[in-house]
Formats: structure tokens, sequence, C-alpha cells
């Protein structure tokens, strides 16, 4: 092993560092940051004072069991410290090819990209959809055709084939029509572009009653449980995301109100939430002993030195402890505390609250955000089914064995 620094906030550091100088976006750095905190909050859970690659095995292991892309991104982020630890090179774990703009687009994809500021996209939206057209354009280039007006059905169609991601589909529909809007084809082929819907996974979901008995089974003699239990109900009560419970503040809670409101760090865009009793009586309960802590201006805190504001990952430890302890059985569900933010938007769904009410519960601005939490309510679901017709004629033959196919 290299004589490098193990301490791991040090360690870390120093790869992002390394990360940034190879030209990672601000996004992706934000994203190992945020990765590499979980990982020392989890060394700190277990005394473990300096890092290795053993620690970082046993962190995806531990919270990411299963085999899946997730699990897959995250050892690529831990493989970075290791890497770097061992004084191996850095490595590429893929191809990062990217087209460049053929000079005949050139002008044409600015304007675009214009176009796409005016209507109001993010940066972040802008510079996806460029990378997405720049592959259409390429293509074009790739097949001799540099004048956009000579573009055919077939070589939209041709030119499909070319996204391994089929988000792009709708970015490059997009693209032809604002091609056709402006007059730059004379014939709108957006629709030979093929739609893609991502598979929606329903929802993980808890039932009230399991619920209940998490929270039954923090005991409230402690400054921890009490701590414990304001941060759970949080969760379950009123569906904060984890990341604004760890950036909660005193200044954004209003016990006269009954309101916490605050700037999701998730979106940026403001929540205002009402408090049921339960939830402000645990706040109460748990800043009243813990004002010293409390000077800096965050209501959440580890118990030990430092003191410092908690993180995300000793959130999702605390929902872990909670499921343990009531016996609940998780299999086959994800159970961090997103899918107790999940459980609220559909139990309020099926207890009959509009899906307004619910989007604003948990601050989404698109109106159709949480309709699919719905897919959750196999009852209500039943009362839409229709009952097949009676099989007649060669269908009935076929049912009853006296017609074969």
């Amino acid at each position: 092993m290299s004589k490098k620094q193990t301490d791991f906030l040090t360690l870390s550091e120093e790869v992002i560092s390394e990360l940034k100088g190879l030209g990672y976006m601000d996004s992706s750095l934000t994203n190992y940051r945020r990765l590499y905190r979980r990982v020392g909050s989890f060394m700190e859970e277990h005394a473990v004072k300096e890092y290795s690659p053993d620690w970082g095995k046993a962190f995806i292991d531990e919270y990411y069991p299963c085999d899946n892309d997730r699990r897959r991104m995250v050892s690529l982020m831990i493989r970075r410290i290791d890497d770097y630890l061992n004084d191996i090179p850095y490595r590429c774990h893929r191809a990062m090819k990217k087209p460049n703009v053929p000079p005949t687009f050139a002008g044409l994809l600015d304007d675009y990209q214009e176009y796409c500021k005016g209507i109001g996209n993010k940066p972040e939206t802008v510079r996806i959809k460029k990378d997405f057209c720049l592959i259409f354009l390429q293509f074009l280039s790739d097949i001799g055709c540099n004048n956009i007006f000579e573009i055919t059905a077939e070589i939209v169609a041709k030119s499909c084939l070319n996204y391994t991601n089929k988000d792009g589909y709708a970015v490059l529909r997009q693209f032809l029509r604002y091609l056709f809007e402006k007059s730059l084809i004379s014939t709108d082929l957006s629709a030979i572009v093929p739609h893609h819907k991502r598979r929606q996974n329903v929802p993980s979901v808890f039932t009230p009653e399991e619920i209940k008995k998490m929270e039954d089974t923090i005991t409230l003699d402690t400054p921890t449980g009490k701590r414990n239990l304001a941060i759970l109900l949080l969760i379950t009560r009123i569906g904060l995301r984890s990341g604004d419970i760890a950036e909660l503040k005193l200044s954004s809670i209003d016990f006269s109100s009954s309101h916490v409101d605050l700037i999701q760090q998730k979106t940026g865009e403001p929540l205002s939430v009402f408090m049921p009793e339960c939830v402000s009586s645990a706040l109460k309960a748990h800043i009243s002993i813990n004002d010293p802590s409390l000077m800096d201006g965050y209501v959440f805190h580890s118990m030990s030195a430092p003191y410092g504001n908690l993180t995300t990952s000793i959130i999702r430890h605390i929902v872990k402890v909670c499921i343990v302890s009531a016996g609940i059985d998780v299999k086959g569900k994800k159970h961090g505390p997103h899918a107790f933010r999940s459980s609220l938007a559909s139990n309020l769904v099926s207890g009959g609250t509009s899906y307004d009410t619910v989007r604003k519960i948990l601050g989404h601005t698109d109106p159709d955000a949480v309709k699919h939490y719905v897919k959750t309510d196999i009852e209500r679901l039943r009362k839409c089914a229709l009952s097949p017709p009676e099989p007649t004629g060669v269908f009935l033959d076929l049912l009853c064995g006296r017609r074969h196919i």
C-alpha cells in the first residue's frame, strides 16, 4: 500500500481534486463528495480511523447488496479511492468518445441551444440536449449529408440506431420539429423517431401499521432517542428528504404556525409543509435538551464530539435500525428513508387525498409526479377492473378444445 495519507477526509479530497483536474463536471464532483461523506460516516459508525480497500468493499456490500447499475457506479467511485491510495494511475471505466461538432452545423447547434434557453431549459438540460443532437449531426456528417435541408425520413430512421440511450429520441424529435418550424427542412420528420418510455417500477411502500411499529421502537429516555424520533417523524409524517433533514435549520421551523419552510436541497425550490402535532412535539422535545449544540443553527447533530450537523448516512442508519428493531420484512423492498416518503404519498393517495395536495406536501413541481403512487393501491385498482365478456364463437371453441390453431 502507498504511504499516502489514509485519513479518509484528506484522502477523498485529494481524489476529488485529481478528478477536477481531469475535467470532471461540478455535478459529478458533487456526487463523489456526497458518496465519500457516506463512506466517512460508515467508518465513524464502526470506529475505523484509517481507510483501506476492505472498508470500501464493506460499505458497498452493506448499502448496495444487489448487483445493479447503482452498485456498479458506487463500486467505480470507491475504486477511484483505492487506485489513488495504491498509486494506480487513473483508469477510465469506459471509452468516453464524444462526437465533435461538424463545422457545417456549428451555427445551427448554437441557435438551437439559444432556443432551448429561451423556452426555460436549465443549463444542464441544454447541455444534455446538445450532446444528443451532436449524435445526429455527426451521423449526417459521416454519411456525407452536409446540408440540413437534404435530410430524409430514411436518414432520420437510420440515425436512431446510433442512440444507445433511448432518452435521446425525445430530444431528436424536438430538434426536428425546431428545424421544421424554422423552415430549415421542408417536412416535419419528428414523427419518424420512435417513442421510448422508461420502465417505471412500482414504488416500495410500507403500511401505516408498519410505520407506527417502527416509530414505537424508539425509546425517549435519552437525547439520542428524542433526536431519532424527531427525524423519523419528519420522514414518515411529512415526507422530508434526508438531505433536507440533514440541512434543516432552526430558522426553518415555525412552531406558532406549525410549519416547516425551507429550500429543497434537491430541486432548489421552496417548500412549506404543515407539521402534525406529533412532529411538532418531537421537535420541541429534541431542541429543548440540545441548546448548546444548536448554536450553529442546525437542528440535528451527532451525539458525540465534535457534534457536527448530521449527515444523510446517519439518517439512513437510524431508519435501518428502526426497521430491524420493529422486525419488519423488507425482502424485495427498498427500505431507505425515501421509501417512507413514497409510503406517505401512497397512503395519502389511497386515503383519497388529491394528487395536487400530495404533490405540494412532497414539494414536486410536476403535476403528474405523484400519479405513479396509485399503482400500489391494489384494492382501489380492483374497483376499476372491467369484467371480461363471456366467450363466444371461435374463441369459445378454442377454450373448450373443440378447435385448434
